[in-house]
């Protein structure tokens, strides 16, 4: 009972083939549940520090490019409002 609130790629995946996301804050949310489960669930098994490593770095590139997309998407509104 460590996580409270499960989510895998597997089941945002479904969420998006679905067209359950209304929002994209709702999908960012989810990714990063997924890392963020990933982490509590392995903070206490030293033999898991390489799971750890993993989730941090795919976090930071998730992280890096949701914001590329989000200013992206910023600039386009921009334009369109000109």
């Amino acid at each position: 009972e460590i996580i409270k609130h499960p989510m895998d790629l597997a089941k945002i995946r479904r969420r998006i083939e679905s067209g359950r996301y209304d929002r994209l804050k709702d999908f960012a949310r989810d990714v990063r549940l997924v890392f963020s489960n990933c982490l509590l669930y392995n903070k206490d098994v030293p033999a898991n520090k390489i799971i750890r490593s993993a989730a941090d770095r795919l976090s930071a590139i998730f992280e890096r490019r949701w914001a590329e997309l989000v200013i992206d998407v910023l600039e386009k509104i921009g334009r369109e409002k000109l």
